[in-house]
């Protein structure tokens, strides 16, 4: 089996704490990859000694020059990856050996298209299940995953369809409706990621489960006839 070449890109927002647990989980991982972590401002100092004991066991940036906006920090480490394929990952994401052997067999078997992963949260709860049950029934049903589940695409491939548009929120969503609508394939990797279930924890399951899906209807209506950056206009927000 061949090994692509990966850069693992996370974009970190204001006060996100949470990414050094993902790093652990990357740099357990026996495969060859870059990490470029994409901010607006330096790393905090209580975490530059992370960073620096993790240069030395794989190539890390910290960019922390870029434009305000998750879409726009990922555009901008995408641009500087040196590498064939680009995987972003949310911050509060964990990832297992399993989660990297999917995603290698997944992409060598297809190579064209934007894989993701199922989803798990780390609440143990009934409900939040259900929410997984959820998740993977939009994807098989609809091909729309959202960007905590992850995205593998081609840098090429990123490239040439312009990127995540400068919409907010849901770049993630608009991304994955621009590559089905580019004919692109949506392809679960089989593996999974896990995801925090703080805000479901913090604002209360129910109301959260019915903001997410009424947004992603909301979102559907506007993004679904998105077309690659020159044929599209990101002035229509949901």
């Amino acid at each position: 089996m061949n090994a692509p070449s990966f850069t693992v890109v996370i974009p970190i927002g204001p006060g996100e704490d949470s990414w050094p647990v993902l790093l652990e989980d990357l740099l357990a991982l026996p495969f060859p990859f870059a990490i470029v972590f994409a901010a607006t401002s330096p790393c905090p100092a209580r975490h530059a000694n992370k960073l620096t004991k993790a240069a030395a066991i794989r190539p890390v940036d910290w960019i922390h020059d870029c434009d305000t906006g998750r879409a726009a920090q990922m555009n901008h480490a995408a641009a500087v990856a040196r590498s064939d394929w680009l995987l972003f990952l949310h911050a509060d994401t964990r990832v297992t050996i399993d989660t990297w052997r999917a995603l290698v067999e997944s992409v060598n078997t297809s190579p064209m298209g934007l894989h993701y992963f199922n989803l798990h949260f780390d609440w143990n709860s009934w409900r939040m299940r259900l929410s997984e049950m959820g998740v993977r029934m939009r994807c098989r049903t609809w091909g729309m995953p959202y960007g905590d589940q992850g995205f593998a695409v081609k840098k090429t491939d990123f490239k040439n369809l312009g990127g995540f548009p400068l919409i907010t929120p849901g770049e993630d969503h608009a991304f994955a409706w621009i590559c089905h609508n580019a004919g692109m394939p949506i392809k679960c990797t089989g593996g999974s990621v896990t995801t925090s279930s703080r805000k479901y924890r913090d604002r209360g399951w129910g109301a959260v489960a019915l903001q997410h899906n009424l947004l992603g209807i909301k979102q559907a209506v506007y993004f679904r006839f998105l077309r690659p950056a020159r044929q599209r206009s990101d002035s229509r927000k949901p």
